[in-house]
Formats: C-alpha cells, structure tokens, sequence
C-alpha cells in the first residue's frame, strides 16, 4: 500500500525517444523511483498522448525522424492544454549552441548522453516538484477568485440584470474567440469579460431604471454610466492577482484611436488586447439586440478604423460564424429627419431632445423604447418639444 502511494504521488512523465535502449533506460529508472512514466518511440503521437493524460514532466530527445525535439516542443508550447508542462531535451550532442535553441522553443532545462542516474534523478525532481507546486497554487488561486466572482456577478445581478446578461453573453462569445483563435489565458479573458460591468453596482438602481426606460438624465447622471469601467477597475484593483484584469475594465469602452474613456494617451495597439476584444464584442452584442445581421456589424466594424482594431475584427468575425465580410454591402445603418409620429422602436437618437427653453429632455445615443415613444407622443406637446428628430436607423428597419 506504502509503495502505491509513493508511486501516486511522485508524477507522471512522458518519455519521448526513438531510440529503444533509452526508453528502457529511462523508463526503469524513474518507475523504480515511484514516477507513472509512459515512453513513446513515435514523436507525431506524443501530442496526442499527452493530450489524453496530461503529464508533470516531458523528457524530450532532439534527434528523432519525422519530428525532431525542437519542432514537437514547439507544438507543446502552443497548445494552451500543455504549454505550461516543463519539457526537458535529452540528447547526445552537448554543443553550446542546441542548449540555446533548446531554452529557446521553451525548454527548462537539458540533459546529455550518457545518462547520470544521480543527475537524471535530481532534475526530474526538482521540475516535477516545482510544477506540482505551481499547479496546486494555480488551482487554490482558481478556487478563491471563483468564489470572489460569484459573489460579485450575483451583486450585479441583483442590481442590474439586464447589465448581468450581456456579461454572459459577453462571456460566452470571448470564450468561443479565444479558443477558436487559441489565444491562450482563457481565465484572464473570461474573468475580464464577466466581470466587466460590475461598476454598474455603484450607481443607483433608479438611475440605471431611468436609463434602460430611455428616459433623460442629467449630466452628472451621464458622467456616472460614463465612469462605470473606472468604478469596476477599482472595485477590482486591490484582488491580488486581479490587475490584469482591471486594467482590461478600465480600457473596454477606449476607442482604437485614443478617444473616449478614459481621457489619456494610451491609443492603437498599446491599448490591452483583451481590451480591445471587449469592446468589438461589446458593441456586437448591442446591435445583436436591434435585430442587425452580424455580418453588416463585422463589415461596418471593419470600415470604422477609428473605434475598432480592424485586424483583430477581421480575425473575430469567422468565429462567429461571419466567412465573407466583403459581400456585405453597405453601412448597416441610415441618417434621417423624422417627426415624433415616425419614430420607431429601436431608432437611435443621433441628437438631443430639448425643451423650447432649451431644458434637456432624451440624450443623445438613447435607443427608442416603445415607452420611449409613448412618452414621447404624450409630452410632445405639453413640453413643447421639437417635431424634427434626428435618428440612425438599422437599414433592416
């Protein structure tokens, strides 16, 4: 029973080396040291042998047919499954120069033929111990914020559903764009994208009510929706390990070319890519809700260099399922002069609504509700309100 434990708990390894003599080799020197050790003669099935169980260590030979040790490190490291996994190279040749490129492709460290029992034993043990630690880290960290974050997106649930929503579907389209482009860091995307409304919590629900109604607010009131991502990437800032991610909240409304919140310099590709990712989906999944295609959204995006990164558009639109962005035709959207009796639900407001004596009455931006309407229909006159109203509408419409 003593030795199965010992046996459990030291690791798993995956010897990779297409030479016989060396597997054995090696194979019975680390299972009689109590390592679960699975040799492969064949470097084109290693991936997929590591894939189906994940090893704590890869000992990797470098000269083998097919694919030599470089080339399948290489194809370890982006594999978002197995690229944290130590790989060290094994091999006869001791030149200077393979040592470099073999830290180069990843590797963490190297051993040269003929094997040292002693010094064999010694590395294996210090990266798989070392790894093994890293993990069970990673996993307690994961655990703790899990549980930090469920606390926080039912806190923006209670105090803004419609807001909690979009995160979600926020969330389930960065998760698709991420593995699909195989980004990497899916947490770090994940976790920015959910928690990216959270500032909503520090405003109060009667404002956020008269928002969602498209009734007008004040421009201190607009100035606190304005603020939301300042008021997330606090909430988040002191979270050890969360700073990534607040500064990804910080940056999710930022424009391509620098403008909008927040007021700074930081522009183009300086801004954080998960940032950057945000806002594309951001807006996609506003006009997703005005009924508008998603291949005139990805093809507008496209045209609009100055709020989007364009090359990152251009890669997102096939993920979700846009193959062709050059057969959609047009902006999806129109400019017109319309009387309150023509407004109609779902129009953008491309200009203020005021008073006669100049009082603000709608924002500018705010989409037509059909109690916007009804609201709008029963003041026209009472407020004397203007009859000449500037819209964007979907083309659709």
């Amino acid at each position: 029973m003593q030795d199965e434990t010992s046996l459990q708990s030291a690791g798993n390894i995956l010897i990779v080396d297409d030479t016989p003599e060396n597997l054995q080799l090696l194979f019975q020197l680390l299972k009689e040291r109590g390592y679960k050790v699975r040799p492969v003669s064949c470097s084109t099935l290693a991936l997929d042998v590591a894939r189906k169980a994940r090893p704590d260590l890869i000992l990797l030979d470098i000269n083998m047919p097919e694919l030599d040790g470089f080339e399948l490190c290489r194809l370890f490291k982006a594999d978002p499954a197995l690229k944290e996994i130590p790989v060290i190279f094994i091999s006869a040749m001791s030149d200077s120069l393979d040592k470099v490129k073999a830290f180069g492709v990843g590797g963490v460290d190297y051993i040269t033929k003929p094997f040292q029992t002693d010094e064999v034993e010694a590395r294996v043990k210090t990266h798989v111990t070392l790894y093994q630690q890293q993990r069970v880290e990673r996993e307690l960290l994961e655990n703790t914020l899990n549980g930090s974050f469920k606390l926080l997106t039912e806190i923006l649930f209670a105090t803004d559903p419609q807001s909690f929503a979009r995160t979600r579907r926020l969330r389930e389209l960065t998760k698709i764009v991420v593995e699909k482009l195989s980004l990497g860091n899916l947490w770090e995307y994940e976790l920015s994208a959910m928690l990216s409304a959270i500032g909503f919590v520090t405003i109060p629900p009667a404002v956020i009510n008269r928002a969602q109604q498209g009734l007008g607010l004040s421009p201190f009131e607009n100035t606190l929706f304005e603020s939301v991502p300042l008021m997330g990437s606090r909430l988040l800032a002191n979270i050890p390990r969360l700073e990534a991610v607040s500064l990804n909240i910080l940056y999710q409304n930022k424009n391509f070319d620098g403008s909008g919140f927040p007021d700074d310099d930081i522009c183009g590709e300086n801004i954080p890519k998960v940032s950057r990712i945000m806002k594309i989906l951001g807006d996609f999944i506003k006009m997703e809700e005005r009924k508008i295609p998603a291949s005139s959204i990805f093809a507008s995006m496209c045209r609009t260099t100055d709020l989007y990164d364009t090359s990152l558009v251009e890669m997102i639109a096939p993920c979700l399922g846009v193959r062709d962005l050059a057969k959609s035709q047009g902006p999806f959207y129109k400019y017109m002069v319309v009387t309150i009796d023509q407004l109609m639900e779902n129009d953008i407001l491309s200009t203020n609504i005021l008073t006669s004596n100049g009082v603000l009455f709608i924002n500018e931006g705010t989409i037509v509700t059909s109690f916007l309407l009804l609201k709008l229909q029963n003041y026209a006159e009472l407020m004397d309100v203007s009859t000449s109203i500037k819209v964007r509408r979907a083309r659709s419409a």
